[in-house]
């Protein structure tokens, strides 16, 4: 898919919060672990959602679209003796999906975790291994594209285990929290360093809430009960993270006040979405009537900040594309975004062909903009993982006009934000 930027200003109006795709992700197979139910407003067109249904459906469950939005899971469907999960999105869906299978699959089955660029292969996988392994599967890397990785189940049910994680991801203890939940619940325990992206852990943590399962948070402990009353029908809500990075790409183009509606009342998260706008120039202030929330960006002047990604690691897409548009940036955090197989070293040198001034420090934690270089930028861009779209994306827009080749991997990570784009008034075509 390609888009074309033909005009970059006036943006302004009222549109819908993109929903969560971590949300969703997390609804669905927090709904698999309790044995069905439905999600709601669900993008059906975005790959790291397929993905993980593919693989889901793979483990034993059945997943029926009833609408355009609405999705249905069973645990009734053929269970497969191979599973095989790609790196569509990084390792996101991986790191949900693998723990799962180590307590799911057959005597015998195989899960294989195929890489679908080179860049795979620079993968940091012993978190994910280790994930198979606290909930007593085996896993083992396989060292080529074709299997990165490969996961054997568990030899017994690993009823009330207790799961222990050594300074995890946040996906990744999120996916292991949600494996004790489908055997009838455990104890994830992490020791160490705290958790990074704990935003991950906090997201699966609700949705298990939500399905109906007790979890109840005691120190470094997450302590999975039965499954109880809860609800047969998660609707997935507006995304923080993808309000964030439909604003930033609105930036250049801003002519009035943009209204982003549809988010949820949780304080934290909103505060946190207030605060990044903010602190990067955005005259911003978050409105909250009824059920819902609003954030309300009125204008938009650039400034130099820190901010960082190591709690909520969905935000580096917001964090990729103010600092291609406006080169003046400062990134920390950035391994836990690495962890989870969406962003490599290479993304110095690529903002550099944009013709940001950046580099990495801290061996690559933390990554410094110091404004524009004077050279000839390139307006036809290619692009094949999401992080470089947003950047990509944005600094045409702030140039005003250029194309970009595969901008449907931004789409598959942020459905909506396109779609939310359009609806403001800013100049793309998308064919």
């Amino acid at each position: 898919m390609k888009a074309r930027v033909i005009e970059c200003s006036g943006a302004s109006g009222s549109v819908t919060a993109p929903p969560s795709l971590w949300e969703t992700l997390v609804g669905i197979v927090a709904v698999a672990a309790r044995g069905g139910g439905e999600v709601d407003g669900v993008k059906r067109e975005s790959k790291c959602i397929t993905t993980l249904l593919h693989a889901l459906q793979a483990l034993g469950y059945r997943a029926e679209w009833i609408s355009s939005t609405r999705l249905t899971i069973h645990e009734e469907g053929e269970q497969k003796s191979r599973v095989v999960v790609d790196t569509t999105c990084g390792l996101l869906v991986p790191g949900l999906i693998a723990p799962l299978a180590a307590v799911r699959l057959p005597p015998g089955g195989q899960l294989i975790v195929r890489g679908t660029s080179e860049s795979s292969l620079s993968f940091s996988l012993r978190p994910l291994i280790e994930a198979v392994i606290a909930v007593g599967g085996r896993a083992w890397p396989g060292g080529t594209l074709s299997r990165l990785v490969v996961v054997e189940p568990s030899i017994y049910k690993p009823h009330g285990r207790i799961a222990r994680l050594y300074g995890p991801p946040g996906f990744i203890a999120a996916g292991v929290a949600a494996a004790l939940a489908a055997t009838g619940g455990g104890r994830l325990m992490t020791y160490g360093s705290p958790v990074r992206g704990v935003g991950r852990l906090a997201a699966m943590t609700r949705a298990l809430r939500l399905a109906g399962f007790e979890v109840i948070e005691s120190g470094p402990s997450l302590i999975i009960g039965a499954l109880g009353d809860g609800e047969s029908r998660l609707v997935v809500e507006g995304g923080p993270h993808e309000t964030a990075l439909l604003l930033a790409l609105a930036s250049p183009c801003i002519g009035g006040e943009i209204r982003v509606e549809g988010l949820p009342i949780r304080e934290e998260e909103l505060s946190t979405l207030e605060y990044m706008l903010k602190a990067t120039g955005f005259e911003a202030y978050k409105e909250c009537r009824d059920s819902n929330c609003s954030i309300v960006a009125t204008s938009f002047e650039p400034l130099s900040a820190t901010i960082t990604v190591r709690d909520e690691p969905g935000y580096m897409l917001y964090a990729a594309a103010q600092v291609a548009a406006w080169a003046r940036l400062v990134i920390s955090g950035l391994n836990t975004v690495t962890l989870e197989g969406l962003l490599d070293k290479r993304f110095e040198s690529f903002l550099q062909q944009l013709g940001v001034n950046a580099f990495y420090e801290d061996e690559g934690d933390r990554l410094v903009a110091e404004g524009e270089q004077p050279k000839s930028i390139r307006k036809s861009i290619e692009c094949n993982d999401p992080v470089y779209c947003a950047a990509a994306l944005a600094r045409l827009l702030r140039l005003g006009s250029g194309s970009l080749e595969g901008i449907d991997v931004l789409e598959d990570i942020a459905p909506g934000v396109l779609e939310g784009l359009l609806a403001l008034g800013v100049g793309l075509d998308v064919s």
